[in-house]
C-alpha cells in the first residue's frame, strides 16, 4: 500500500534546514524533533531505511540512539536499558513496511514509550488523507501533538529525493503507546458491532439490516472506524452512510454527503481519557481523516443526549435548527377525506408502490430546480432507501394525476399514529395531491 502524496524524506536536509523565521519560537522540522523526545540521556529506538544520518545528529544531544533489533545498550550518561523513545522516518512510500516498524516500536517500546513520526509530502494539509496518521491509529499509537511545516526547496536546493521547484510538506506526530487500535472496518466486524448496538441503544439490529446499510448504499459503502483495545475487543463504534444532494447554487449541481449514525461507545471506555482525548472524539478525529476528506461536502445527522453536548464541545459539530413536526388530528379526516374527493374528481390517484422506475427520476429532475439543497430523491435513492430496506416498516404511497406521477410520500404506523417521513411533490399541485 502507498499514499500518492507522500514522497520519500531525505533526512539530511532536515538537520540543515534553518529555522523558519526569526521568531524565537520558531522551530526546523529536526529541532522540533528533538524538543518531543524525552530528555537525554535515554535509549532511542531509529526506525528508518537508512537510520545512520538520525543516529548522527541525536548523538550530539546526549541521546543513545539503537537501530531494529539492537539489544541493551549503555549511553553516554550510564544508562542502559531497552529504548523508551523512538523516532520513525518515513523515507519511502511503502506504507505496509512503514506499518512492520510500527508494530516493532509498540512491541518494543514500554507502556510509557513515546514515538515521533515525520514523514514529507506534496500536498497541502486537507486536500488529500493523512496516511500515516491513519496508520499510527491502527498500531495503537495516540496523538499528542501535530505539527506541519512547509519547506521551499526552490531552483538552487532540494536534492535528488525532492522536486527542486517544488515545497514539501513536512508532518511531524508526537504520539505516545497506547492500547487502542483505531481503524476502518474489516470483514467480520459486525459480530461484534451487532451485540454492541443492543446493549447501547436496547434494541437488537438485524445482520441483514447492517448490510443494507452499509454495504448496500449505492452511493458508497463501509463508512465505518472501530476502535479495539488490546484485547481485541470492540471499544468505539462511528458510522455514516453516503447521500447525494442537488444543489443549484453548486455548478456541477451535485452534493455528495455523510448521514452519521451508530455512534456508540463501550460502557467500559466511557470514562478513558476527556474531551478531546476521550475514545470516542479519537474514533471521531480517524473517521474524519479516513472517510470525509477530499471525499464528502459535509456530515449530517440527528443526535439528542450526551452525544449532542460533547459534539458541539469537542467535535465540531454545529446545530442548525431543531427537527421540526407538524401533527394532525386524525378526527380531522372528514375535511381531508372531502379534499382527498374534489382531487378525484381532478384526476389525482393514489396507490401503493413496490417498485420504482425511471418515471420517478423524471420527476426528481423535474421538480428539483423548484427546491433549495435537496436529497437526490430519485429511483435509485427510494429502490434502496424504502423499498429494500429489510425491516419493511416504510409505505411508500405515489400521486399521479391522469396517469403522470406528480409525488409521493413515505409513512410507517405505529400505534394508533402515522408517520409522514419523507414525501416529493410537484408544488403546483401539493394542494391537492398530498390529501390523496
Amino acid at each position: 500500500m502507498t499514499s500518492g502524496n507522500l514522497v520519500p524524506l531525505f533526512f539530511p536536509e532536515l538537520l540543515e534546514t534553518p529555522k523558519i523565521d526569526a521568531g524565537a519560537t520558531a522551530l526546523s522540522p529536526w529541532d522540533t524533533l528533538v524538543a518531543w523526545l524525552p530528555l537525554p540521556p535515554c535509549v532511542v529506538l531509529v526506525l528508518a531505511s537508512k537510520p545512520e544520518p538520525v543516529a548522527e545528529g541525536l548523538r550530539p544531544k546526549g541521546y543513545l540512539p539503537v537501530p531494529r533489533g539492537a539489544t541493551p545498550a549503555t549511553s553516554s550518561g550510564g544508562r542502559e536499558g531497552p529504548p523508551t523513545a523512538a523516532v520513525l522516518v518515513v523515507d519511502h512510500v511503502d506504507l505496509e513496511a512503514t506499518r512492520a516498524l510500527l508494530e516493532e516500536a509498540w512491541t518494543t517500546l514500554p507502556d510509557s514509550g513515546s514515538l515521533v513520526a515525520i514523514c514529507a509530502r506534496t500536498a497541502a494539509p486537507g486536500q488529500v488523507r493523512d496516511e500515516v496518521r491513519l496508520l499510527l491509529d491502527e498500531c495503537k499509537f495516540q496523538f499528542v501533538e501535530h505539527r506541519e511545516v512547509t519547506l521551499a526547496f526552490g531552483s538552487g536546493g532540494g536534492s535528488e529525493n525532492t522536486s527542486k521547484a517544488q515545497d514539501i510538506l513536512v508532518s511531524l506526530y508526537r504520539t505516545r503507546r497506547d492500547r487502542f487500535a483505531i481503524r476502518g472496518y474489516r470483514a467480520g466486524d459486525e459480530a461484534a458491532v451487532l451485540p454492541m448496538f443492543a446493549v447501547s441503544f436496547g434494541t437488537p439490529r438485524s445482520e441483514e439490516h447492517w448490510r443494507w446499510k452499509y454495504r448496500g448504499d449505492p452511493y458508497g459503502s463501509l463508512r465505518i472506524t472501530e476502535v479495539f483495545d488490546e484485547n481485541g475487543r470492540l471499544a468505539a463504534h462511528y458510522a455514516g452512510y453516503p447521500v447525494r444532494f442537488v444543489w443549484p447554487l453548486q455548478a456541477s449541481g451535485e452534493i455528495t454527503a455523510l448521514q452519521i449514525g451508530d455512534t456508540m461507545t463501550s460502557k467500559a471506555v466511557r470514562a478513558t481519557g476527556f474531551g478531546q482525548n476521550s475514545v470516542l472524539a479519537r474514533t471521531v478525529d480517524d473517521f474524519y481523516e479516513r472517510h470525509c476528506i477530499g471525499q464528502t461536502s459535509f456530515n449530517y445527522g440527528f443526535n439528542t443526549g450526551h452525544i449532542r453536548k460533547l459534539g458541539e464541545r469537542y467535535l465540531g459539530y454545529r446545530y442548525i435548527s431543531p427537527v421540526t413536526v407538524w401533527k394532525r388530528s386524525l378526527r380531522l379526516r372528514r375535511r381531508l377525506a372531502l379534499r382527498a374527493l374534489v382531487a378525484r374528481a381532478m384526476g389525482y390517484r393514489a396507490g401503493l408502490v413496490v417498485t420504482v422506475s425511471p418515471e420517478w427520476d423524471d420527476l426528481f429532475s423535474r421538480v428539483a430546480p423548484k427546491y433549495g439543497l435537496l436529497v437526490q430523491r430519485d429511483a435509485r435513492y427510494l429502490g434502496w432507501r424504502y423499498l429494500a430496506c429489510p425491516d419493511r416498516v416504510h409505505t411508500v404511497v405515489a400521486v399521479r394525476r391522469r396517469g403522470a406521477l406528480v409525488g409521493w410520500g413515505v409513512s410507517a404506523v405505529r400505534g394508533q399514529t402515522v408517520y409522514l417521513g419523507d414525501t416529493l411533490f410537484d408544488p403546483a399541485t401539493t394542494a391537492w395531491a398530498l390529501p390523496m
